[in-house]
């Protein structure tokens, strides 16, 4: 189920969404990547 996809993925593919999406608004020229920061202050927790 989608909403399993992201289990136990932090530091993995959770990040390289967030790496992948950063690329593409570098490459789109929409973010500055000597300026470009990504900051989360906490992940929902899931009942496992």
């Amino acid at each position: 189920m989608f909403e399993e996809l992201g289990r136990d993925q932090i530091g993995r593919g959770m990040q390289d969404d967030l790496d992948d999406g950063m690329e593409w608004l570098v490459a789109q020229g929409i973010a500055d990547r000597a300026r470009a920061c990504l900051v989360a202050a906490t992940m929902a927790a899931t009942p496992h």
